[in-house]
């Protein structure tokens, strides 16, 4: 389960000091969204933070058998002193979620993948504005449906993978640059995974963590609910298209709510997430309901 978003946080770090954290103002939805999309665009000089899509339990808890409802709805931000938020007349062509975004120096957004009630997609959706007015256009759909995956900008190439297609977790990766797709290498040791972390440094793209469906059903450290949670490491040196790995995380964990952030001259960061030990301690204080409820900070 990810966590359902109720607030926005903006983060910066210049390479000479300390991170800032700075909040910004609360989405204008009562229950908040699971799995949205979010990009920044641009019209001149104007910066906006678009926020799109996603789930909720609005008739009901997931324990008290509510049903999961994706949107459309697209929420807008202008990224200055005193900008709220607006309802885009705009709407996605989907009522979706769980996709895979990136924001690109030209000042356009990319949606992709996802998920819905009727399975995993592949489309690609280019965000943009004009005249204060969002837009949608489709681009060259991914190969494959990807929901749940990672996404980056190397340079001017976009890369996305990992992921699921609803019966399966994914090994492998894409790049788009002039005009189509183009599968890049998986390392042959790592695991498929869904909720990856990713981050982008100096030409390299990251793989962080993530979590896969089990290999078994023994009991085992980094393993509850039928999933593995990983804790592997990976770069990929795009220019070449070769792997490789790096020291494990601390601990196996997955869903963290953004990419890695990068800080200082040559580190990311890693913001939040779901370690193993985490769903244990939900489901010891919980049993009756799995861990679930009002008291887990999801909901």
């Amino acid at each position: 389960m990810r966590h359902i978003l109720i607030l926005c946080l903006f983060a910066w770090a210049p390479v000479w000091g300390a991170l800032t954290w700075d909040r910004l103002p609360d989405l204008p939805d009562r229950e908040g969204f699971a799995g949205v999309y979010s990009g920044i665009v641009k019209e001149g000089s104007e910066e906006f933070l678009v926020v799109a899509g996603g789930a909720n339990f609005p008739e009901g808890r997931p324990w008290e058998d509510g049903k999961k409802v994706y949107y459309d709805t697209v929420y807008v931000l202008p990224l200055k002193e005193g900008g709220e938020w607006r309802v885009s007349e705009v709407k996605l062509p989907a009522k979706i979620g769980y996709g895979m975004s990136v924001s690109l120096e030209s000042g356009a957004s990319w949606f992709m993948g996802g998920k819905n009630d009727e399975g995993c997609v592949g489309d690609v959706l280019e965000v943009t504005m004009s005249g204060g007015r969002l837009s949608f256009e489709k681009k060259a759909s991914l190969p494959k449906v990807i929901a749940e995956g990672v996404a980056g900008v190397v340079g001017e190439d976009i890369l996305v993978g990992a992921g699921t297609n609803g019966e399966a977790t994914g090994r492998m990766m894409y790049r788009f640059s002039a005009g189509e797709w183009n599968e890049l290498s998986w390392p042959e040791e790592a695991r498929g995974r869904m909720y990856a972390i990713g981050g982008e440094r100096g030409g390299k793209f990251y793989l962080f963590g993530g979590r896969d469906l089990a290999e078994g059903e023994e009991e085992q450290k980094d393993r509850i609910f039928g999933l593995d949670f990983l804790k592997d490491c990976w770069s990929l040196n795009v220019a070449e298209g070769t792997w490789k790995q790096l020291a494990d995380l601390p601990e196996a964990r997955s869903a963290a709510p953004s990419m890695a952030v990068p800080v200082g001259a040559s580190s990311l960061l890693m913001l939040g997430g779901v370690p193993v030990e985490f769903l244990r301690e939900q489901v010891a204080a919980r049993p009756e309901i799995n861990g679930q409820g009002m008291e887990h900070p999801g909901f």
